[in-house]
């Protein structure tokens, strides 16, 4: 699970994404799609997204991650905001922004998410940020118009492809580990030569592509 720790000097959230139970109500993609060998449609394949979003300083990647998903099917961007405090509201969150990826689609179709600029979006407060009271009659009303119908779930390497193909956007979850997190940036080398082994908990991110 994740949690706050200090870090050169700096408190910084690791993670920010709470584990799930298994749920036998859970739709899968292949059910819908056939269970066949799905081949990709090309070598690459990138999903333009509307926005790029940074959940510091707090840990609600999971809603950071369904709003940039989110977005291309509203063709706008919306608010994340919006979205932690619905999570709040329902608690549906824990700690400042913990929460797992079912209940991140949960809020996207029971609630939806509001557009962005109808409230303040990164104070580095949680108690200010948190603040349920901002959910306005404006920004509930506009939630409503961006919700979605359904959500599924895929599990394995032919659904992410198809979806992908079809320019659906995937939220998924990684580990998340101290060696992540360091003040020089993030490079793809060094990642792959140095996957740490001491877990602080998970991260949400968004698939939006993919080459061969």
């Amino acid at each position: 699970m994740s949690k706050l720790v200090e870090y050169n000097g700096r408190i910084i959230p690791y993670g920010g994404l709470n584990p799930h139970e298994e749920d036998a109500r859970d739709v899968k993609v292949g059910a819908l799609f056939g269970w066949n060998t799905y081949k990709p449609k090309a070598r690459e394949h990138i999903i333009e997204t509307l926005s790029t979003k940074d959940q510091a300083p707090h840990n609600t990647c999971g809603l950071n991650s369904v709003t940039v998903q989110k977005e291309p099917d509203e063709k706008r961007v919306l608010s994340v905001r919006s979205a932690v405090l619905f999570g709040l509201r329902e608690r549906y969150i824990s700690s400042n922004g913990l929460i797992t990826l079912r209940n991140s689609q949960n809020i996207v179709q029971k609630f939806g998410i509001a557009e962005e600029g109808l409230m303040e979006e990164n104070n580095p407060n949680w108690g200010v940020y948190g603040n349920v009271q901002a959910l306005s009659d404006e920004v509930l009303a506009n939630a409503v118009q961006h919700k979605s119908a359904s959500y599924a779930l895929a599990t394995g390497q032919n659904d992410i492809l198809r979806l992908l193909d079809q320019d659906r956007i995937l939220q998924t979850g990684m580990d998340w580990y101290e060696e992540y997190v360091f003040s020089n940036g993030f490079k793809n080398k060094w990642y792959f030569d140095h996957v740490g082994k001491r877990p602080y908990g998970a991260h949400a991110i968004d698939l939006i592509g993919y080459i061969d």
